[in-house]
């Protein structure tokens, strides 16, 4: 009998099984690498505390950061470095705490490397105390150097990123290294004379007090920069977006090309939003910049062109080549093919406009007088005084104005309309161009006096620069009361606001009151002087004799259309009031309580002035009752009857009271459950007053005029 033993194949262990597979092998891998990377560097390294740079205690995971490491200090620590060390490559340190060189060593920044100041306003690189000489503490920066601090990276008498070297302290900054400010506002100390690249990003504005050569210079749409000497420059950006863009101003001269961008919107559809622009820099040539821009076409009529004051209307757009550069100091009218960035590049005005570019004239036989000028600078510049050395505005430009339109006309795309700035203090409650400044590469229209000798010089000077890369209003004080009154029927609008100030007269106020700069005569909204003089005003400015004050409201518009009135109000004292009446339909509503508005179809009744008019009192008011409404309740006020009437549900045990302005109680009374109540009031002297309501759940407050 032959035995035949048959060998049992013995199933591979787990372990053996996942050591051959793939997955094993990656993990295994990953391992390793990590391992490495945790002894050789080539990682993240951050300090866990303070303590000197070659303890392991000082850092997470207790490895000592090599040249090849990104390096964070933490805030709050402070790391001692008592050894020589280089960041290569492309790595970087990043402080939000300090570094203090210890004596006898050096921080060398490699030339593709990065050091990150984070702090506003804490030294963060220190040095050991002044030593003998062959002790000396280093700090090479040969790379990318970044900081937020507002005293820039080293002052001799302040704070900056970098402390001050003294005696025995070497600080070397290299002229091939890369600078950038990065936080608000900042005091560019510390370059070097000339440098390789330099940015200013974040926000608020830099300064450079030094002469400054610089082959690459970039602006970001968020902040302003003021080069306070002389500027040499090969490139020299500024950016804009969507919402902001940066800006320049150089106190000294200014050598080299800058390119200055503006976003525009463009045409989408039937969307055709024109744009009068100036340019923002000196050479920059027509014709360039409509094949570099993205300009619309007509057939071969490009959308480039300047405004005819004689014609009183746009004059030729070129087909060809016209071979010519911008105008400094006047607009022209251009409109994208869409959405997007156009760039003018060429050099700094860093003088006066020249007086031969800012003639302005009003043709006696077939001109308005309405001349398209611009801001000549990358930078804006001031419309009124705000506390401005110099600014368009001043006393020798309006003077060669129409004195009903000493003022300037800027048009806005989004409600293709024109906007108005004059010297009133309102703010524009609803916040549409509520500005005191024209934008760099902005154009606007001023309006020439209409005396001989018909052609006069308007002046734009170097003084009236200053940055805006926000929204900045009228005045940094408290602004002037008014009332934006605005109509609307569709999709079309207009408005017309009335200010007030004591100052003021009911009569023509020269560069505060300003005529309307009609966009679209179909449909305008206008007041008319109190004391007329036949103009239509886009701005009327008036005392604050609240009481006695009755404005006469002009609507240019077609018959057979609903339009609707609504009101925004700013700064109102109490007591003021905003009603509009309607004098052929006899009804008066208040358009100052918010939600309030008044429609009406309009005949060819009311159209024109005579129609609406606008009351600030109810003492005004030509009849007895005065309505308010508030939430779902009416409140019709009598004060020669002595009474208010409260129209709206009730519950049963409501009850009314009324105090003065001084918190007293002046009347109480419990309200029936109906529609309606009589409050009689007949002890109470003319003033404001204050009703409190408690309806059921609901606590109601509403001022009343008695």
């Amino acid at each position: 009998m032959v035995n035949i033993n048959i060998a049992q194949e013995q199933p591979e262990s787990k372990l053996f099984g996942l050591l051959k597979s793939g997955y094993f092998k990656t993990v295994f891998l990953f391992v390793l690498f990590a391992i490495l990377v945790g002894q050789k560097g080539w990682g993240q390294i951050t300090s866990l505390t303070s303590g000197n740079w070659s303890a392991t205690g000082t850092w997470v995971g207790n490895v000592v950061p090599t040249g090849t490491d990104d390096v964070i200090i933490a805030t709050g620590h402070t790391v001692q470095l008592n050894q020589n060390f280089t960041s290569n490559d492309t790595h970087s340190i990043t402080l939000n705490g300090v570094i203090n060189i210890v004596r006898g060593n050096t921080l060398t920044i490699g030339s593709g490397a990065t050091i990150q100041f984070n702090s506003t306003s804490t030294t963060q690189l220190t040095y050991a105390a002044n030593v003998t000489n062959g002790n000396q503490t280093t700090f090479a920066m040969n790379g990318n150097l970044i900081t937020m601090n507002q005293y820039g990276i080293y002052h001799a008498t302040s704070t900056g990123s970098i402390q001050a070297p003294a005696l025995h302290q070497n600080v070397t900054l290299s002229t091939a290294g890369n600078y950038e400010f990065n936080g608000a506002d900042q005091i560019a100390n510390g370059l070097p004379a000339t440098v390789n690249n330099l940015v200013f990003s974040g926000t608020g504005i830099k300064t450079v007090s030094q002469a400054q050569t610089a082959a690459n210079i970039t602006i970001g749409s968020t902040t302003g920069v003021t080069f306070s000497s002389n500027l040499i420059t090969t490139t020299l950006l500024v950016q804009s977006d969507n919402t902001s863009s940066g800006s320049l101003i150089v106190g000294g001269t200014s050598t080299g090309n800058i390119t200055y961008e503006r976003w525009m919107t463009g045409k989408v559809g039937a969307v055709v939003p024109w744009h009068l622009v100036s340019a923002p820099v000196v050479g920059q040539d027509i014709w360039s910049y409509v094949t570099g821009n993205s300009i619309a076409s007509n057939g071969s009529l490009k959308a480039i062109t300047t405004y005819s004051e004689s014609a009183d209307d746009w004059n030729t757009y070129p087909s060809a080549d016209p071979g010519i550069p911008f105008t400094n100091g006047i607009g022209y009218s251009t409109l994208r093919t869409g959405d997007g960035i156009v760039s003018f590049t060429g050099t700094v005005l860093t003088t006066d406009v020249p007086p031969a570019n800012m003639t302005i004239t009003r043709t006696v036989s077939t001109g308005q007088g309405w001349n398209l000028l611009g801001n000549p600078y990358p930078s804006a510049i001031r419309a009124t005084s705000g506390g401005a050395t110099d600014y368009l505005l001043n006393s020798t430009n309006v003077a060669i104005l129409d004195v009903s339109y000493a003022a300037l006309y800027l048009w806005e795309a989004s409600s293709s309309t024109y906007q108005t700035i004059n010297n009133s203090g309102a703010s524009n409650p609803t916040g549409s161009l509520a500005q005191n400044y024209i934008q760099a590469g902005q154009g606007f229209f001023v309006r020439a006096k209409n005396a001989d000798p018909w052609t006069f010089t308007f002046s734009i000077t170097e003084a009236m620069q200053e940055h805006q890369t926000g929204t900045d209003f009228k005045s940094s004080n408290t602004p002037w009361p008014s009332i934006q009154l605005i109509a609307e029927s569709q999709d079309i609008k207009s408005n017309t606001l009335i200010a007030f100030d004591q100052s003021m007269t009911r009569g023509l106020d020269v560069s505060y009151d300003a005529g309307m700069f009609k966009s679209n005569p179909d449909f305008s909204l206008y007041s008319k002087l109190v004391e007329d003089n036949g103009v239509d005003f886009a701005i009327q400015s008036l005392p604050e004799d609240y009481d006695e004050l009755v404005i006469p409201i002009g609507l240019d518009a077609p018959a057979g259309i609903i339009v609707t009135f609504r009101a925004a109000v700013d700064n109102l004292p109490e007591n003021a009031f905003c009603y509009l009446e309607d004098r052929n339909a006899g009804v008066y509503t208040r358009l100052d309580v918010e939600g309030s508005s008044y429609s009406v179809l309009l005949d060819n009744e009311n159209t024109k002035a005579g129609t609406f008019f606008l009351h600030t009192s109810a003492k005004t008011l030509s009849i007895e009752e005065a309505e308010i409404s508030a939430d779902n309740l009416k409140f019709i006020v009598n004060q020669p009857e002595g009474y208010v009437k409260i129209i709206g549900k009730m519950d049963n045990g409501s009850k009314v009271r009324v105090y003065d302005l001084s918190g007293r109680l002046r009347a109480e009374k419990i309200l029936k459950d109906k529609f309606d109540n009589l409050l009689y009031l007949p002890q109470l002297n003319r003033g404001i007053y204050l009703l409190q309501i408690q309806n059921g759940n609901e606590l109601i407050n509403e001022k009343i005029s008695w």
